[in-house]
């Protein structure tokens, strides 16, 4: 049960969606999608996701805009995009009806979708795995900030709201899946039964990718639905570029990715900026490249973006942020910073000594490869769903 439509792909919470489907359903899995949507996929899109699901059932979901998403997420007990969620009464029915069929397992896409789910669940005494891709309580806050201030300090109580109804989710979960072990420390301190599958990536898509380590381009890909990726992108445009051009005045800047707000090309005009939008193929992004970062301040999960960029053999140059949910290390894996002059420092060390940002590269690559492609979280995943059945049984 998902609460969005994960095709097409455009970001990396879709990302993980449709790859481990794919996956699953290779390994012999039979397969059926509950989703909500605000717009009806289109038949192309039902024929290629049918390829690999035996069943795929939508339900609409209201915009945030309209009247009755906008009360119930004022006047609920729960968080907003839990009562927005729950307020589609025809997600609910499906649910129920399909529930009521044999599945062997139940699993539900981040504990904001449950409140639609949780009556029937209860009900029905049905015990289900839960997957988490974000300790939401804590990225809770993170919209608002950019509000004016009536909605800030809603945001504040939206905050605490996530708090308890987090902690009501993962108790009811028989397994909350996390995508890090931190977060899985997180989910444990409230009283969940846990698993880690971690985000992955397709690194076969990126073996053969060749960055520039000529080009003195820096990238970042991002989601700007994603307000820490709008939030790294201006400091990034307002702190950090204009220091490294101090040192570095030829080096360019690529900002690619969906929903990339209009309004930056207007606000950043320097000629070595570059706002390429979405791209449907990141592994070009990187050829073209000679430089990853990732100057995140807020957020939480891995971060599919940065696997990629190691994947592609770039070196990266990221907050602790950036790479949080990673076991990398400094100087090794990656470059640390987190003020802009330590992220300057660190991008200019690795755009003049092109040697060593290749050994970095193609050590980040061996690490993606061993640790963060699909098969690996496929295979745990398939775990999660062993032992929930020998629960049952």
């Amino acid at each position: 049960m998902i609460p969005y439509f994960p095709w097409p792909v455009r970001n990396g919470g879709m990302a993980r969606q449709d790859a481990l489907l794919r996956a699953l359903s290779a390994r012999g899995h039979r397969i059926t999608v509950l989703s909500l949507t605000h717009e009806a996929p289109s038949e192309a899109v039902l024929e290629g996701v049918r390829e690999f699901l035996d069943r795929v059932e939508i339900a609409p979901r209201r915009k945030l805009a309209h009247p009755i998403s906008l009360s119930k997420a004022l006047l609920s007990r729960r968080p907003a995009i839990t009562s927005i969620n729950a307020a589609s009464l025809l997600f609910r029915i499906k649910f129920e009806n399909l529930i009521q069929q044999d599945f062997h397992i139940v699993q539900i896409e981040h504990s904001y979708a449950l409140g639609a789910l949780r009556t029937p669940l209860r009900r029905h005494r049905l015990p289900f795995i839960l997957t988490e891709h974000n300790v939401e309580s804590r990225v809770a806050q993170v919209p608002y900030s950019r509000f004016p201030a009536p909605l800030r300090a809603f945001g504040l109580v939206d905050r605490l709201r996530y708090q308890f109804w987090e902690k009501t989710a993962v108790r009811e979960a028989s397994c909350v899946v996390a995508v890090s072990q931190d977060e899985e420390k997180f989910f444990q301190t409230l009283g969940a039964r846990t698993a880690v599958v971690p985000n992955c990536i397709d690194t076969s898509a990126h073996r053969e990718v060749l960055p520039d380590r000529n080009a003195d381009r820096v990238l970042f890909i991002g989601n700007y639905r994603y307000p820490p990726n709008v939030s790294a992108v201006e400091w990034l445009c307002d702190d950090i570029m204009p220091r490294l051009w101090q040192q570095k005045p030829e080096v360019k800047l690529s900002v690619c990715g969906f929903e990339l707000p209009e309004q930056w090309r207007k606000r950043w005009l320097d000629p070595r900026v570059s706002f390429s939008g979405f791209v449907s193929r990141v592994t070009d992004a990187h050829s073209e490249s000679s430089v990853f970062v990732a100057p995140l301040r807020a957020g939480a999960g891995s971060k599919l973006k940065v696997i990629e960029a190691m994947a592609s053999g770039l070196p990266v140059v990221a907050t602790q942020q950036g790479v949080s949910g990673l076991n990398v290390e400094d100087g090794v894996h990656y470059r640390h910073g987190e003020t802009p002059d330590e992220i300057t420092q660190a991008l200019a060390s690795l755009l003049r000594d092109r040697q060593r940002a290749e050994r970095m590269g193609e050590t980040a690559r061996n690490f993606a490869v061993q640790n963060h492609d699909w098969s690996i979280a496929a295979a745990a995943l398939e775990r999660v769903y062993a032992a929930q059945r020998a629960q049952v049984a």
